[in-house]
């Protein structure tokens, strides 16, 4: 079963075009193990802290394929060569690495050019070992002004609908009714223009706001149901769907969907 894993997603990274069925990538929360099932891949994103060989050995506990993480912040700008080394002593386990989460993102909106370096030195590092890379973008970084495609070999794109710009201008594009749709079948019109050519990851919202009524909750995630059908992505990954304690004392007016009553709207 590892094998059959591992090979169906080394098939997705190869840009083997679309998939009958989506491979679902499985987001873990941070600071525990959820039972997740139909899991094509899973990936953790555990705290930055610790020594490297036990931050790789913690994602390695989770079976079949896992999608190695690197970290955030300042430690992993200091060990994510080590990080990528290490994942090399599990052959097979891991496919291929996520390099940064949503790239070129400040808390004030796209700085384009901020992780350029890093996503650059950590693919060519990947690369050496046989994996590939993977990140996600936004769309409002996608449609900023001297967006250039980043150096990774999968790419994912989140448009959740509680964050993201009604009125972001995507040069007139206009390609479905579902604003969800559109902003992602935009963005991706917009990197296959640039020359991308690899697999696009639909990245779902998994969570709620607390201020959500319930009318409203099922409004726009019926409608991001929608644009998923729509979205003709090779992956799938729900965010938020699970938290881990670290992110919900962060953003506390998030709230995570698995385990209630919207939780089939998703996850896959």
């Amino acid at each position: 079963m590892k094998h059959a894993l591992a090979l169906s997603v080394a098939l997705l990274v190869a840009g083997c075009g679309a998939q009958s069925k989506p491979l679902n990538i499985c987001l873990q929360p941070s600071d525990r193990t959820e039972v997740m099932r139909n899991c094509d891949s899973t990936i953790q994103p555990l705290p930055s802290a610790g020594n490297v060989v036990d931050f790789v050995g913690r994602q390695m506990l989770h079976a079949g394929n896992v999608m190695g993480w690197i970290g955030q912040g300042e430690w992993r700008n200091q060990n994510y060569r080590a990080i990528i080394a290490e994942f090399a002593k599990y052959p097979g386990k891991v496919t291929h690495v996520y390099v940064a989460d949503e790239i070129n993102l400040c808390p004030t909106g796209p700085c384009i050019g901020r992780d350029d370096a890093l996503v650059n030195e950590a693919t060519q590092i990947a690369h050496a070992h046989g994996f590939k890379t993977t990140a996600t973008i936004t769309q409002s970084v996608i449609f900023a002004p001297g967006f250039k495609l980043p150096n990774v070999d999968v790419i994912g794109i989140d448009p959740y609908f509680v964050t993201l710009d009604p009125n972001l201008n995507m040069g007139g594009c206009n390609l479905s009714t579902n604003i969800i749709a559109n902003q992602y079948l935009c963005s991706v019109q917009k990197l296959r223009s640039l020359g991308y050519t690899g697999p696009m990851v639909y990245v779902g919202q998994g969570f709620g706001l607390t201020t959500d009524t319930h009318e409203y909750r099922l409004m726009y995630l019926r409608l991001q149901a929608e644009a998923y059908a729509q979205s003709g992505a090779d992956a799938v990954m729900s965010w938020g769907c699970h938290l881990g304690a670290p992110e919900l004392a962060k953003e506390p007016n998030l709230v995570p969907l698995c385990n209630t009553q919207y939780e089939a709207l998703v996850t896959p």
